[in-house]
C-alpha cells in the first residue's frame, strides 16, 4: 500500500498492480494458454475490475467525487400482467448463484488486487420495496439508484440489487406488482456490462417463469478462469502497436471545447452531470444507412468519423485528435453468455488532414479501427502506462441489445414491460469525462437517437444544447447534401441558421443612411465611437480593469503558472494594482446586483441572487460562485499562490447557498459544493462537500442542513431601485462637496491653495453628512432575524454599510486614531458608553457599521486598529441574526480582531490579535479575579492571565479635545498645500517630496522603543505629522510598489530583514518594520498582518 501512497495517477498505480500481480502468478502453477476452467474461489481480478477498482479510489474517489459513478440502473415499468415478489427475489437468487461474479468481492491485500467468490445468502444482494404517490418522489429513487455511493460495497460482493416501486397500497395485492408498478435493477460495473444484460435478463425471465435454472455445468468457463487466463496473454505486440499509436501526441493538452468553466479544468471533477438527447428524422436516418451500405462501413465507424470531423471543426481546426472509445472485449464465443465486467476502453488518435474529403476519412477511419480491435485487448492502463493523458471526450456507439432489456423481460408470460431508463440513458445524472457523445440504434424500429452526457463542472446546459445543434447541422450537410461529402473536411461548418444570416448581414456592405448625421457616424472607427461614448457616460467606474483584462489576457487567466516576476506575473500584477485602486468605489455596490454585473464583465460567473460584500479579489477571472450564495466583508478571494519561484493562479468555486463570513480567507484553489457555511475568519482550501460547516481549523457536516430548502435572496425591483438611488446620492454627495467649494472660492486665488482647499473639504467634510445619515436616517436597530432581502435589513444594515464605508474613513484619515472625540461621537449616535473620556477607539468607522445602539462600551476599555465589529451572522437558513455586543470594564482588544453580534466580553478580558469573538464565546469572570486571555478562531480561554490595565487618565476636557482636532486639521492643511503646490508647478519634484517623507516615516518609527503608549509619550504635532505623511505615501505611492520587488526593497531600507524571492502584498502586511525578518521564498498576502507590538 506504501507504493500507492507514493504515486498519484492511475497509470503508475497499475503498473505498481501488474508487477505484483505477475509475481504472485509467478509462484503459482502456470496457467495454459487455452481456455480451461479453474476450481477455486479466489484469484487475481481482471484487468477490467482493476481498472474500475482504480478509478473508484483515485479518480473517482469519495473525496473528489461526490456521487457514485458506476451505478448501473435498469429501470422497467410494468404496463400490463401482474409479478409476484416473491418469485422475483427467488429468480434473482438463482441468477446470483449461476452467475458467480454478482457475489464476488474485490479485496486488496498481499498489493495485489484479489477476486473472491462467496457462497450464496441473502448478504450478496439487497431486495428492496417501496411505495410512492407520485412521480417527483419515483424521480427522485431512480437519481438515487444511480448516485448514492452507498448502494454497493466491493470489498463485501455486494454489486446487485433489485428494487421495486410500487404505486398502490392494496392489501390483497401485497406480492404482487401491478400495471404501472416499477422494478429497478442495479449493478456495479465492476460485475456488468452492457454485454451482460442478455444473458442476466435471459436467466432471470427463465427462472421467474420455471423457478429454476437448467443445471450449471461445473467445468464451463469462469469469470474467474477468464482473469487468470488473461494474466497468461502475451500482449508484446498490441504494446508496440498502441505506442506507435500515440507517438508524438501531446498528452497535456486538452480539446479545446467550449468550455464555460475553464478555469476548473485542473481541479477533480465531482461526477455530476447531465444528459441532452435529440432523434434523428427517418429520412435523416435512411440516408445514413445508406451510406453505410454504399461504402462498406459500420454505424460504428462512420459516427466516430463523424465526431473526429465535429471535434475538429470545434476544436479551430486542431487537426490531431484523441478520443477514448469502449469495446466489448468478448472476442471470444465463450465470454458471450456470461455475465461481467469485460470492457476495455481503446484510445483512438488520428491527424486529419483538413483537405480530405469526408467520404475518404471515413474509411481513414474504417482501416485504423480494425487495427485498433485487432489490438483492444491490452487493457486500457497498460496502454496509458508510459503517459499522464489529459482525455477529455469518450464516444460510444450502442445497439439495442446494449442498452434495453424490456424485449427480454417480457419473455415471461402475459407481461408487458416497458423501458423506464437505462445507464447513461436521457436522464443521467453522472459524467466519467468532461463529454460523452452515445449513438443509439434500433435496427427493428429504424429509431436513431444522439445523446451528449456532459459534466457540469465544466459545461452549461445552454451550451450544450448549443453544441447538440451543431452536430445535427454537420449531420444534415453530410447526408442530406451529398456533395458536401467530397468537399474537404475544412469547408464543412457548424454554423446554425441564425448565425449564417448574421454573418450575411454583416458581409452586405452596401447600407442605406437616411441622413448626414448617420453617413457621418458609419465612417467613425470602433475606436473614434469608444472614444466618444466614454466621454458621453460619466459613471465609468473601474471601466479601465475590464479593458486592460481583456486586451493583456484574450483567453482569460486560466491554468497561468509561471516563473515568479515574470512578464505573465506582471501583467497579473498591473490587472490586481487597477482593482486595488478601484476598491473604494467599488465598494459603493458591493453587496448589490450591480457589484455581480461588474464581476461578470471582469470574467467571473456569479449566480442569480448571490450577495458579495468583499472587494478582496485578486483574480475576479478565476470566481465561479453559483446562485443565492452570501460572502461576507472583508472575505479574502485569493487564487494567487507561490512555491520554489513559481507562481500560479487557481479558480475559486463556490456553490449555491452557501455562507461565507467575514475576513474568511479562500486560497490555494477552492472547490465548495452546495450549502456550506464558512464562519468568520476560518481559512479554507481545497474540497468541501454539501453540508460542511467550518469553523476555524474544525470541519463537520451538518446533514439536515445539506437537504434543507434553497435560500432566497432575490430583490424585488423597488428594492433594486432603492440600492441604485442610495448609491447614486452618496456619489452626488462626493461630487457636491467638491463642487460647491470650487464655486465657493474665488478664482484669484492661487491654484493650488485653491486645489489643497478643495482636497481638504472633501476629506474633512464627508465626517458631518456621515454621522447626520446615521443619526436621522438610518436610526437604531433592533435585535432580531431578518431576511437579506428584506425592506428592513436594506434600510438598517445595508444602508448603513453604505454611508460608512463612502464617508466614514473621514475621521481616521484627519484625526488619527484614539481620539477623545469618537467615543463621544458613538454617544451622541445612541451608544450606551459608561465613561467617554476613559474609552480609547482607535477607528471608529468600524463601530459605526454596527448599529450603534446596540453596543455597550463599559468603563476603560481599549479598542485597537482594524477591529472589525459584524452587525449580522448569516444562518444556515439564509436569514441575518442581529443582537446587541457589550466590551466590559478594562477589557482591552488586540489589532485585528472580530467581534460578532451576541458578544458579551467580560471585565478585564484581553482579547488577542486576530481574534474571533462570537455569542457562543464564554469569557464570563468574576469581577475581583485577575484578567483572562482569550486567543484564537474561535476565541478560548488561555491557560495564563494578564496584568490589571491601568484606565487612561480622565482629566482631559473638551478644548484639549477641540484643540486636538484643530491641530490634525492644520496640519492636514500644511502637507495638501505642498503637495498640490508641486503637483501644480513642479510635478516632477513630487517623486523627492514622497522619498523625503518616506524617509522622515523611517527615522519616526525606527526611534520608537518597544513598549509605548502613543498618547503619554508621543509629541502630538510630531505625530500628528507622521501618521498624515505615512497615510499620503499609502494613499499615492504604496499601492503601485505592493507585489513588487520595490515594496521588498523599502523594507529592507526600513530596516527589516528580509531574504531573496520575497512577494509581499500590501505596504500595510507587515508593521514594525526593523523588527520583522523573513526568510527566501515566502509571501505575503495582502491580507495578511505580520505584527510585533502588543497592544
Amino acid at each position: 500500500m506504501s507504493d500507492f501512497l507514493k504515486n498519484r495517477t492511475i497509470a503508475q498505480h497499475a503498473r505498481i498492480l501488474e508487477a505484483h500481480v505477475s509475481n504472485t502468478l509467478a509462484g503459482q502453477q502456470q496457467q495454459p494458454s487455452e481456455w480451461s476452467t479453474v476450481h477455486r474461489t479466489e484469484g487475481p481480478a481482471s484487468y477490467a475490475q482493476e481498472r474500475i477498482w482504480l478509478d473508484e479510489q483515485v479518480r473517482f474517489d469519495q473525496h473528489k467525487a461526490s456521487i457514485a459513478m458506476y451505478n448501473l440502473p435498469f429501470v422497467f415499468k410494468l404496463e400490463s400482467g401482474q409479478l409476484s415478489i416473491q418469485r422475483l427475489r427467488q429468480a434473482l437468487r438463482l441468477v446470483i448463484s449461476k452467475h458467480s461474479t454478482l457475489r464476488t468481492a474485490l479485496q486488496f491485500h498481499d498489493d495485489c488486487l484479489w477476486q473472491h467468490i462467496l457462497s450464496i445468502d441473502e448478504q450478496n444482494f439487497e431486495f428492496k420495496e417501496s411505495s410512492i404517490l407520485n412521480d417527483e418522489r419515483l424521480t427522485s429513487i431512480v437519481i438515487d439508484e444511480e448516485t448514492n455511493r452507498s448502494l454497493f460495497n466491493t470489498e463485501q460482493g455486494r454489486t446487485v440489487r433489485l428494487h421495486i416501486v410500487r404505486q398502490h397500497s392494496d392489501n390483497e395485492m401485497e406480492d404482487k406488482l401491478v400495471s404501472n408498478d416499477i422494478i429497478i435493477f442495479n449493478f456495479h460495473h465492476s460485475a456488468f456490462d452492457g454485454s451482460s444484460i442478455k444473458p442476466f435478463f435471459t436467466d432471470f425471465a427463465d427462472a421467474y417463469c420455471n423457478q429454476k435454472l437448467a443445471p450449471f455445468d461445473s467445468n464451463a468457463m469462469t469469470y474467474l478462469a477468464y482473469a487468470s487466463y488473461e494474466r497468461s496473454i502475451d500482449f508484446t505486440e498490441d504494446k508496440q502497436f498502441w505506442e506507435k499509436t500515440l507517438h508524438g501526441y501531446d498528452f497535456t493538452k486538452h480539446i479545446a471545447l467550449p468550455y464555460d468553466h475553464r478555469e476548473c479544468l485542473t481541479f477533480s471533477r465531482s461526477g455530476r452531470g447531465k444528459t441532452i438527447s435529440f432523434e434523428l428524422e427517418t429520412q435523416l436516418i435512411q440516408s445514413i444507412t445508406h451510406f453505410t451500405s454504399e461504402t462498406n462501413v459500420s454505424l460504428y465507424q462512420m459516427f466516430l468519423a463523424i465526431y473526429f470531423v465535429y471535434l475538429f471543426k470545434l476544436a479551430q481546426n486542431d487537426p490531431d485528435l484523441y478520443v477514448l472509445s469502449v469495446v466489448a472485449n468478448r472476442l471470444h464465443h465463450e465470454l458471450h453468455s456470461m455475465v461481467g465486467m469485460f470492457v476495455n476502453t481503446i484510445p483512438c488518435r488520428l491527424q486529419l488532414d483538413p483537405h480530405c474529403p469526408f467520404d475518404k476519412f471515413v474509411v481513414t477511419v474504417q482501416h485504423f479501427l480494425i487495427k485498433a480491435l485487432a489490438h483492444s485487448q491490452l487493457p486500457y492502463q497498460q496502454i496509458v502506462s508510459s503517459n499522464s493523458i489529459a482525455a477529455n471526450t469518450l464516444f460510444r456507439f450502442e445497439t439495442r441489445e446494449e442498452y434495453a432489456a424490456s424485449d427480454i423481460m417480457s419473455m415471461i408470460d402475459n407481461v408487458c414491460l416497458s423501458d423506464a431508463g437505462s445507464p447513461n440513458g436521457d436522464s443521467s445524472q453522472v459524467a466519467m469525462f468532461d463529454l460523452i457523445l452515445t449513438v443509439r440504434y434500433d435496427s427493428n424500429n429504424k429509431h436513431m437517437k444522439i445523446l451528449f452526457t456532459y459534466s457540469k463542472d465544466l459545461f452549461e446546459e445552454c451550451t450544450i444544447n448549443t453544441m447538440a445543434q451543431r452536430f445535427r447541422i454537420l449531420l444534415r450537410q453530410l447526408f442530406e447534401q451529398n456533395l458536401e461529402r467530397q468537399q474537404p473536411i475544412f469547408s464543412l461548418s457548424l454554423l446554425l441558421p441564425n448565425e449564417v444570416t448574421l454573418q450575411q448581414e454583416l458581409n452586405n456592405t452596401q447600407l442605406e443612411y437616411h441622413d448626414d448625421n448617420e453617413r457621418q457616424r458609419a465612417k467613425n472607427t470602433i475606436g473614434q465611437f469608444f472614444s466618444q461614448q466614454a466621454v458621453n457616460l460619466s459613471q465609468k467606474v473601474a471601466v479601465d480593469y475590464v479593458l486592460c483584462k481583456r486586451l493583456l489576457f484574450p483567453l482569460g487567466m486560466s491554468q497561468m503558472q509561471d516563473a515568479l516576476f515574470s512578464s505573465s506575473y506582471y501583467r497579473w500584477w498591473f490587472l490586481q494594482r487597477l482593482w486595488t485602486l478601484n476598491t473604494f468605489w467599488l465598494s459603493h455596490i458591493s453587496g448589490t446586483s450591480f457589484y455581480n454585473s461588474y464581476l461578470r464583465l471582469c470574467g467571473a460567473r456569479i449566480g442569480q441572487h448571490t450577495i458579495i460584500d468583499t472587494t478582496f479579489i485578486d483574480a475576479p477571472d478565476l470566481l465561479q460562485i453559483a446562485n443565492s450564495t452570501y460572502i461576507g466583508d472583508e472575505a479574502v478571494l485569493s487564487s494567487l499562490t507561490y512555491y520554489d519561484r513559481t507562481f500560479k493562479l487557481h479558480p475559486i468555486r463556490i456553490g449555491s447557498n452557501c455562507a461565507i463570513d467575514c475576513r474568511t480567507v479562500l486560497y490555494n484553489g477552492v472547490e465548495m459544493e452546495e450549502r456550506v457555511l464558512v464562519k468568520s475568519m476560518s481559512p479554507v482550501t481545497g474540497y468541501f462537500s454539501s453540508g460542511s460547516i467550518v469553523d476555524g481549523p474544525l470541519k463537520q457536516i451538518d446533514k439536515e442542513w445539506s437537504n434543507s430548502k434553497n435560500n432566497n435572496h432575490a430583490l424585488s425591483k423597488p428594492q433594486n431601485v432603492f440600492q441604485l438611488i442610495s448609491i447614486l446620492m452618496m456619489l452626488f454627495l462626493h461630487i457636491f462637496i467638491v463642487t460647491f467649494t470650487c464655486w465657493c472660492l474665488s478664482t484669484k486665488m492661487p491654484l493650488f491653495i485653491r486645489l489643497a482647499i478643495v482636497w481638504l473639504t472633501w476629506s474633512t467634510g464627508r465626517m458631518i453628512p456621515c454621522v447626520v445619515l446615521l443619526k436621522f436616517i438610518v436610526g437604531e436597530a433592533q435585535p432580531g432575524i431578518y431576511s437579506l432581502n428584506s425592506w428592513y435589513f436594506l434600510r438598517k444594515f445595508w444602508l448603513r454599510q453604505l454611508v460608512v464605508r463612502s464617508l466614514a474613513f473621514s475621521f481616521v484619515s484627519n484625526i488619527g486614531p484614539y481620539h477623545l472625540l469618537f467615543p463621544r461621537l458613538l454617544q451622541w449616535l445612541g451608544a450606551r458608553i459608561d465613561e467617554a473620556n476613559d474609552v480609547r477607539i482607535s477607528q471608529p468607522h468600524f463601530l459605526l457599521a454596527f448599529p450603534t445602539n446596540l453596543v455597550h462600551i463599559e468603563q476603560g476599555t481599549t479598542v485597537n486598529g482594524f477591529v472589525l465589529f459584524i452587525p449580522f451572522t448569516v444562518t444556515t437558513d439564509g436569514l441575518c441574526k442581529v443582537n446587541c455586543i457589550r466590551l466590559g470594564r478594562n477589557a482591552q482588544f488586540g489589532n485585528h480582531c472580530t467581534i460578532q453580534q451576541g458578544a458579551n466580553i467580560a471585565e478585564r478580558t484581553l482579547v488577542g490579535t486576530m481574534t474571533r469573538i462570537n455569542e457562543e464565546t464564554n469569557t464570563v469572570i468574576d469581577n475581583d479575579s485577575p484578567g483572562h486571555v482569550v486567543l484564537g478562531i474561535p476565541a478560548r480561554l488561555m491557560p495564563f492571565q494578564r496584568d490589571i490595565p491601568i484606565s487612561v487618565s480622565a482629566n482631559k476636557s473638551s478644548p484639549y479635545i477641540y484643540s486636538d482636532l484643530a491641530s490634525a486639521i492644520c496640519v492636514q492643511f500644511l502637507v495638501k498645500v505642498i503637495i498640490s503646490f508641486l503637483f501644480v508647478h513642479a510635478y516632477l519634484l513630487l517623486p523627492i517630496y514622497f522619498l523625503l517623507a518616506e524617509h522622515f516615516i523611517s527615522l519616526f518609527f525606527f526611534a520608537l522603543p518597544r513598549e509605548i503608549c502613543l498618547l503619554d509619550r508621543i509629541n502630538r504635532w510630531r505625530y500628528q505629522l507622521s501618521a498624515i505623511l505615512t497615510l499620503d505615501f499609502y494613499t499615492f505611492i504604496a499601492p503601485l510598489l505592493g507585489g513588487t520587488q520595490w515594496l521588498v526593497i523599502l523594507f529592507r531600507r526600513l530596516k527589516a530583514n528580509i531574504g531573496q524571492d520575497v512577494i509581499i502584498g500590501e505596504i500595510n502586511a507587515i508593521e514594525d518594520w526593523k523588527h520583522v525578518s523573513l526568510g527566501s521564498h515566502v509571501r505575503v498576502s495582502a491580507t495578511a498582518k505580520v505584527q510585533v507590538r502588543d497592544t
